[in-house]
């Protein structure tokens, strides 16, 4: 693998990255003055490392961080945007989860990494066993470990974007086959089923930042 190309390549698609999100646009937002003001219009890199910087100053004490970033994970499916914000509030209104408990939750398993601190932590924001909402908090907790996970990057492992030899263990292939055979069903999600993918996917990652790091400092 060309090192070198790949660090280029990499601060090209840093460059580049856009997700525009208007918080605003959520239905429910009159019941949380002073939040979901937000209009990330541009969607670029340094909006939303700003985005998350105030998730992370707020989300020890306030419930409506963890609500904005919901929203904000699931803007791109504007079909279920609202439906899945409003679902993962109703669950920690109605179990008078604290914004404190949602904090801890996730900071066990940044600490220990286990697929049993990730599904303690994942139950508190939704019933369904789809990782990609919770998956969304380690990764705005801290973004220099954790990258995001969701079926769009399944897809990408599947169709052979990524140019590091991944694994082929058996189990991560049960997840890749899934993957290949289902093209962009919607219905197709990362469960907890899917683990060993997901830690693959994280170890892979790391192991790219690396490397590329490593080359940064060495050019």
């Amino acid at each position: 693998m060309d090192i070198a190309a790949d660090s280029l390549d990499w601060h090209d698609a840093l460059d580049s990255y856009r997700y525009p999100v208007d918080l605003q646009k959520f239905s429910g937002r009159d019941r949380f003055p002073g939040w979901f003001g937000l209009n990330l219009n541009k969607g670029d890199r340094s909006e939303t490392i700003q985005f998350e910087t105030r998730f992370r100053e707020c989300a020890a004490s306030r419930l409506e961080p963890w609500y904005e970033v919901v929203f904000w994970k699931m803007y791109s499916q504007r079909s279920r945007t609202d439906k899945q914000t409003k679902r993962t509030i109703e669950r920690i209104e109605r179990n008078r989860t604290s914004p404190n408990t949602l904090w801890t939750c996730c900071a066990e398993y940044l600490q220990n990494e286990t697929k049993k601190s990730f599904r303690q932590f994942q139950q508190l924001l939704i019933k369904e066993r789809s990782i990609a909402v919770a998956f969304t908090f380690p990764a705005f907790s801290c973004p220099s470990r954790f990258p995001m996970v969701d079926r769009r990057i399944a897809q990408y492992v599947a169709s052979g974007g990524s140019r590091l030899e991944f694994s082929t263990a058996p189990e991560i292939d049960r997840t890749l086959k899934r993957y290949r055979a289902s093209g962009d069903d919607a219905l197709t999600v990362l469960t907890l089923s899917d683990w060993p993918f997901i830690e693959t996917w994280v170890g892979w990652c790391r192991k790219m930042a690396d490397r590329l790091s490593a080359h940064k400092k060495h050019a």
